[in-house]
């Protein structure tokens, strides 16, 4: 249970950079 959260928050952490320049882009 524990790594699946931890693969899921590393990938939240991976794509925040690009949902940041998205969100500046509006």
């Amino acid at each position: 249970r524990w790594p699946a959260l931890f693969e899921e928050v590393r990938a939240v952490l991976n794509g925040y950079p690009k949902l940041r320049l998205s969100q500046g882009r509006k």
